[in-house]
């Protein structure tokens, strides 16, 4: 339906697995897309699914952390070589690269945020963290310091690298 099954061949077969529920929770939703959905969608048993993913929660958790995974690889260390907003901007700039390289991430995203189920929370909780590793980052580099809240300067730097408006300035 869609998948280029070409580009999953050279992955496990759980990864597989992982890939096309991740693409299909980024179609439908994570609610309405069914463990035989990604099955069929991926060319394997229902069975063979349950194999790698005892459940639906499994497989949505391994999702997660693989999207967690690919937005850390895709930011981690960028811009620790400039000012404090050359690397905001830079930072946004290969979270954006991401999303064009991979738009199905962008879309689960939205559907899991929308969703507004412990999933969602999940997410929310491993971006949190990521986050805070991010900042040591900067933190490291010198290119911020601490605060006396860390929780403030988790949400400053959150609100910096996500809008536009304070990277990107109108003209």
């Amino acid at each position: 339906e869609g998948f280029v099954r070409a580009h999953f061949d050279d992955l496990a077969p759980a990864a597989q697995i992982r890939e096309f529920a991740l693409r299909l929770f980024a179609e439908n939703g994570i609610a309405t897309t069914s463990m035989r959905m990604i099955a069929a969608a991926a060319g394997v048993s229902p069975s063979a699914v349950v194999h790698h993913y005892k459940t639906k929660a499994d497989l949505e958790r391994a999702v997660q952390e693989s999207v967690v995974a690919r937005i850390r690889n895709a930011i981690h260390g960028v811009g620790t070589d400039q000012d404090l907003m050359g690397a905001l901007t830079s930072r946004r700039q290969a979270f954006d690269e991401l999303v064009r390289a991979e738009p199905y991430v962008n879309s689960y995203l939205r559907h899991l945020i929308a969703s507004g189920d412990s999933g969602s929370v999940e997410m929310f909780q491993l971006q949190i963290a990521m986050v805070r590793e991010e900042l040591g980052t900067l933190l490291d580099a010198g290119l911020v310091r601490e605060f006396e809240d860390p929780e403030v300067g988790i949400m400053l730097y959150w609100l910096l690298v996500s809008s536009r408006i304070l990277i990107r300035p109108l003209i």
